[in-house]
């Protein structure tokens, strides 16, 4: 909206306003080559979450299969962003020195699986556990100290439960 409350632009998609405001707030590089990077790992963590949201909408007959289905992509991410994170040095985030789009992504994936596995009762944050993915630790702990986070971190903030 403008100034005068005048809608002047509108995006409907999530993953689009997502990644506009990341460009838009300069966490996205400019760079094509390097934005995709960060996008592509980005959109691994979606893979898991309609995984886990078809498994929770399925009937019993499905349920194993799709289990498997997501042990896969889990133990996948898993490693891919291991690497990712080791090849940057280990240091709380992705690339460089500071925090970025999927540094942030990464915060928001485990919150949210997190939070479902809790309310849903299933096993899938298991595999993404502190002693199983150290890495995973240095990163939440590096959005979480980010100063420009400080005010949305201060905010008593509801953790929303997908109802499947």
């Amino acid at each position: 909206k403008n100034s005068d409350g005048e809608v002047v632009f509108e995006l409907t998609e999530s993953l689009v306003i997502e990644r506009y405001i990341a460009h838009k707030h300069g966490i996205l590089p400019t760079d094509l080559q390097a934005s995709a990077r960060q996008e592509q790992l980005r959109d691994q963590f979606t893979d898991i979450i309609q995984t886990a949201i078809v498994y929770h909408l399925s009937g019993d007959d499905r349920k194993p299969k799709l289990k498997e289905r997501f042990d896969e992509l889990a133990n996948a991410l898993v490693k891919f962003h291991s690497k990712a994170l080791q090849a940057n040095g280990n240091n709380g985030h992705y690339i460089g020195d500071s925090v970025s789009y999927i540094d942030i992504a990464l915060y928001a994936f485990l919150k949210f699986i997190r939070t479902q596995t809790k309310a849903k009762d299933d096993d899938f944050s298991s595999y993404f556990e502190p002693e199983k993915v150290p890495e995973f630790v240095k990163v939440i702990a590096a959005v979480e100290s980010e100063p420009t986070l400080e005010r949305y971190f201060a905010q008593d903030v509801k953790n929303v439960t997908i109802m499947w």
